[in-house]
């Protein structure tokens, strides 16, 4: 029996069903989670044995349904009778095979949109009854059992033909593309410079700082042989932007993976839930950046914008209009002699000095994404951070998870984008940020879908 990956006909980036894994727990009846109800992120095209398909979409053998006995009648009007059938080919030693490559769009509701009435809630809850009282939870157990093998069994004979050796024996963490996040939470950090989002703790760090007025001037220049030089490039709490690591990584010469491993510390930003990346000290009594040299810094043209902007710090926000409103605070460090030298500026010439647009750019659109999706007052969901993580942090590794997965397909990207996208990383962020805000929040941004 053969089953599809399933989506809303109203909105395609919808996944109603995919492929079904029982577990059930050790005591008690189970009660299967039948609806995925999930954004469409690529994650569910794939080929591979599962205990149910959904029964809206399915194609048997008739043979097959023949011997099983057809569906059972006392689950009338329909609902679960498809799992009921798929439970007893699954004890008479067969199993569904899920198609996700497929694509079907359905027409009716599924999940708690379905609940329109109590008359229809009341049904799909007695259904389930029955459906718990004609297996038993020890034959489901075994049945679930079964499955998994059959899961590692299909995962290792595709690892065998693709010339890999997997240790696949023990449970699978929350890894995706190599980007791993621990379960800890924080709050993220002020950046001594760069740009900063305006929330209850910035507002309050920011009110200790003198504001700089457009056109205002202040006094500062930083150089080797200064008094101060490299005093403030230790012991910093620099949260990286998507743009900050892409200019690093290429500095550096090094996959993303391989400087998140070395030179990052991930975790999850306050109430969002959203993936961010701090830059991790040296373990020295300093705690000094590990791109410090006695000379300076030592990827000074792709420097993060925090360091960058020192020592002016940028607060942008978006206005009801959907345009950029941002301030400039002056940070006035003790230790810090720069501000006794002669050199004037504002903060149009320094930014202008330092190369800071693309930051801006960049930094403006990932701020605009943050902001739209934390006027929904929810947190990210765990299964998307990692999908999040990889189009933010990881375009590297994101410009193939754009061919394995067929975005282009999926989304209105012109041909010559569709180039530059593969071809330019600057440009893929461009694209992952635009990705992120449709997978997240749907349409009203910049991508659409592809109907």
């Amino acid at each position: 029996m053969w089953g599809c990956k399933v989506v809303d006909h109203a909105n395609p980036f919808m996944i109603q069903h995919a492929d079904h894994h029982l577990e059930i727990p050790e005591q008690g009846n189970g009660d299967p989670a039948l609806f995925v109800q999930s954004l469409d992120a690529g994650l569910f095209d794939y080929l591979r044995p599962c205990d149910s398909v959904t029964g809206c979409c399915h194609l048997f053998r008739a043979k097959t349904l023949e011997k099983s006995g057809g569906f059972d009648i006392r689950l009338s009007p329909s609902q679960y009778d498809d799992l009921e059938h798929d439970f007893r080919l699954l004890k008479d030693g067969g199993y569904a095979v899920y198609q996700g490559h497929l694509q079907v769009l359905h027409r009716k509701r599924s999940g708690l949109a379905s609940h329109t009435s109590p008359q229809s809630e009341g049904n799909a809850l007695g259904n389930k009854f029955k459906l718990q009282a004609i297996h038993t939870n020890e034959e489901l157990m075994e049945l679930q059992l079964a499955g998994r093998k059959r899961l590692l069994d299909d995962i290792r004979a595709k690892s065998a033909h693709l010339g890999l050796m997997l240790d696949i024996s023990g449970a699978f963490d929350k890894r995706a593309h190599g980007f791993y996040f621990p379960g800890q939470n924080s709050t993220g950090a002020r950046l001594p410079g760069g740009t900063m989002h305006h929330d209850d703790e910035t507002r309050d760090f920011l009110s200790k700082l003198p504001e700089l007025k457009k056109g205002e001037k202040y006094r500062f220049k930083c150089y080797p042989g200064i008094s101060c030089f490299n005093e403030c490039c230790s012991d910093l709490n620099m949260v990286l932007t998507p743009y900050d690591l892409l200019r690093m990584r290429k500095n550096l010469g090094l996959s993303s993976t391989e400087v998140i491993k070395s030179f990052v510390d991930t975790f999850t930003a306050g109430e969002s839930n959203f993936p961010a990346l701090r830059l991790r000290m040296t373990d020295t009594p300093k705690k000094s950046c590990p791109f410090v040299r006695d000379s300076g810094c030592s990827i000074y043209p792709d420097r993060p914008g925090a360091c960058r902007m020192y020592p002016l710090g940028r607060a942008a926000k978006i206005d009801k209009d959907g345009n950029v409103e941002e301030q400039f605070f002056v940070l006035h460090e003790d230790h810090c002699k720069g501000f006794d030298e002669a050199a004037e500026w504002n903060s149009l010439n320094w930014m202008e000095d330092q190369g800071f647009d693309d930051y801006i750019r960049f930094n403006d659109k990932y701020m605009h994404l943050i902001s739209r999706w934390n006027e929904t007052g929810r947190k990210l969901p765990e299964k998307l951070m990692g999908i999040v993580a990889l189009a933010l942090f990881q375009v590297d590794d994101f410009q193939q998870f754009i061919k394995d997965m067929r975005l282009f397909e999926r989304v209105e990207v012109s041909e010559e984008r569709q180039k530059a996208i593969m071809e330019d990383e600057e440009e893929t962020l461009a694209f992952a940020l635009d990705w992120v805000e449709l997978l997240l929040l749907g349409q009203g941004g910049a991508l659409k879908p592809r109907m």
